[in-house]
């Protein structure tokens, strides 16, 4: 009984007094095993705990920094209401029998190291990017991702938060993240697509509602709230790429057009080419869907990437495409000509991505021949002599072709000479011919043979002669031009006869008219031939004869006589015939058939046969 409280009474007289006490009844003890459950869409708390003996009424208080609650229940339970988010409660609760109330339980807290169970508050500070009126917010600014950091002002108890971007096309999933901090990066979001963005504070079991959702449109304007009133900005990640990029050389500039399709949230664009690894790139600008790249190198590939722009950011420039322009232009290495053939073939250097050649030669006057080829040379055909061809070659792409190379003159072997004129000295049995000068001659070589004789002539001038010819031979004479490379063919075949010789002269006596019958053999040149018959007495007699016999009258008998033949031709007089000496006999009657042997002669050749009758021909 110790510990207990005794009311006494005591009845007193003169004689004696009479004091009793009534057995006291213990006071409620303090309630034990206080515990709460939130109810968190409600804002109220089920707080409950162990009965206490002896007690009749319970009283609960709940204490907070900015309200006191309580309530009363004569079951050892009671319910919160009207809690206010975001606040720690600190919750005890008292015993009464009726008469005396017991101590205040121990306040409810939880255990040591866990988060206080309350309600979170409603997060209405939800911030985007950078407000100058609160100095602790930070920003992120992920441009040219698909990432937004979103931030606000936390509560000073240690809450979880969870961030929700819900977007407004219905084909597109949402975004979250959740952090214990006052800002949370969402990762993922479509650029050009427009989301409600909202944060919801959690503690331990309980969370707390969403923010009021705002709308951000990526891409393009943030709308954010701030001590509720609305504010918009900027947005700093960066509008979307550019698609379906296009790209137009323009054949024999060094200029390019490049379209694409508008992108969400930008407000201008640039263009970058660049060429492979090496440094050189073009790029453009434009506040339109098309921009014009200058300067573009010949035979490159450009990798071209379009990047939109805001305020802030840039698009990430994953979408590029490729642009070639036309080949550069050929320079020709070597030219040769083809001897004999009026061709020559060319080669140079290949050109990168040139899917083929064209070479185009033109002439001093005009003329044109052409020839092409997937390699790098070529062979030009029909080509004029003694011309001057300016020839460029030009390279061919899959979409344009180079700009003619440097032009390069090829000139063409000589033509032949033509109007060969001759002259015949016939005392000194020489020849001298001359003959038209052709373009691009260096030299020329006159040449003349004929019935196993032949001679040539080197000369750079347009004349050559030739000396001590033999006589009585047909000659033939052709020019040739000598060129750098090449030579002309030969001219056309000229005649030259030399001076003629008549051979094997034969005379006999005519009795019956007293005549010499006068014959040789002629020279094939000679068009006609002089014979002159000279006695030792002074007599002479004369004959012009274009065959290769002649009869002179008048003969004495007995008479020794010379006979020379000389012939001639259109030039000159040939050589004299050598001397034949002739005795005219003592006329007779006699029939004699008389042969003549040759001496030049290795067998005997009758030249005639005479039968002389009735006159008398004695030796």
């Amino acid at each position: 009984l110790k510990g207990l409280k005794w009311k006494c009474y005591i009845e007193a007289s003169l004689k004696h007094w009479l004091m009793f006490c009534l057995f006291p009844s213990p006071e409620p003890c303090s309630p034990t095993n206080v515990s709460s459950q939130l109810v968190c869409s409600a804002g109220i708390a089920h707080v409950s705990w162990a009965p206490s003996a002896n007690a009749v009424k319970y009283a609960m208080k709940a204490t907070s920094n900015e309200q006191i609650l309580s309530c009363t229940s004569s079951t050892p339970n009671c319910t919160l209401t009207d809690l206010v988010c975001g606040q720690l409660y600190d919750i005890v609760v008292t015993s009464t029998d009726g008469t005396c109330v017991s101590g205040y339980s121990a306040a409810f807290r939880q255990d040591e190291g866990t988060e206080r169970e309350v309600v979170p508050h409603l997060i209405t500070h939800l911030l985007t990017m950078t407000m100058a009126k609160k100095t602790n917010v930070t920003t992120n600014l992920l441009c040219g991702t698909s990432d937004m950091t979103v931030s606000w002002i936390p509560n000073a108890l240690p809450f979880n938060y969870s961030v929700i971007a819900v977007p407004l096309a219905g084909n597109i999933s949402s975004v979250t993240c959740k952090t214990s901090h006052a800002n949370c990066s969402l990762s993922g979001l479509q650029c050009g697509q427009t989301y409600n963005v909202s944060v919801k504070a959690s503690s331990g079991s309980c969370s707390g509602p969403y923010s009021h959702p705002q709308i951000v449109q990526t891409g393009c304007v943030y709308i954010f709230l701030y001590e509720r009133d609305v504010f918009s900005l900027p947005l700093p990640t960066g509008p979307c790429d550019p698609v379906n990029v296009t790209s137009i050389y323009q054949c024999g500039s060094d200029k390019a057009t490049v379209s694409w399709e508008a992108a969400a949230g930008a407000v201008a664009y640039t263009v970058h080419a660049q060429e492979g690894s090496s440094q050189h790139y073009s790029s453009c600008r434009s506040n339109t869907t098309s921009c014009q790249l200058n300067q573009l190198q010949c035979g490159k590939v450009y990798n071209l990437t379009v990047m939109a722009e805001d305020a802030t950011c840039n698009s990430t420039g994953d979408i590029s495409t490729t642009l070639m322009t036309a080949p550069c232009s050929p320079s020709v290495q070597n030219s040769t000509l083809i001897c004999g053939t009026n061709s020559s073939s060319l080669s140079w250097m290949a050109m990168a991505d040139a899917t083929g050649y064209i070479v185009n030669a033109t002439a001093t006057n005009g003329h044109t021949v052409s020839c092409s080829s997937a390699a790098a040379t070529c062979i030009l055909t029909d080509l004029l002599c003694s011309e001057t061809y300016m020839t460029t070659v030009t390279a061919q792409g899959s979409q344009c072709d180079s700009a003619p190379s440097s032009s390069t003159n090829i000139t063409t072997s000589p033509c032949a000479p033509a109007n060969i004129s001759k002259q015949y000295v016939c005392g000194t049995s020489t020849a001298v011919f001359s003959w038209t000068d052709p373009l691009g001659r260096l030299s020329f070589l006159a040449q003349v043979a004929g019935e196993g004789y032949q001679d040539s002539c080197q000369t750079t001038n347009t004349s050559c002669a030739f000396q001590s010819l033999p006589c009585g031979l047909g000659l033939n004479v052709t020019v040739e031009a000598q060129g750098a490379q090449c030579n002309s063919i030969p001219s056309v075949s000229e005649s030259l006869e030399t001076g003629n010789t008549s051979t094997s002269v034969l005379a006999i006596l005519v009795c019956l008219n007293h005549s010499a019958l006068v014959s040789w053999v002629g020279s094939p040149s000679a068009i006609g031939f002089n014979v002159t018959l000279t006695g030792q007495d002074g007599h002479t007699h004369h004959c012009q004869t274009n065959t290769t016999s002649c009869q002179l009258p008048d003969i004495h008998c007995g008479e020794t006589y010379d006979i020379v033949v000389t012939p001639y031709s259109e030039t000159c007089a040939g050589h004299p015939s050598a001397l034949y000496v002739f005795r005219a006999g003592t006329c007779s009657t006699c029939g004699i058939k008389y042969t003549y042997i040759s001496p030049q002669r290795d067998n005997y050749k009758p030249f005639f046969s005479l039968l002389l009758s009735r006159s008398l021909c004695s030796q």
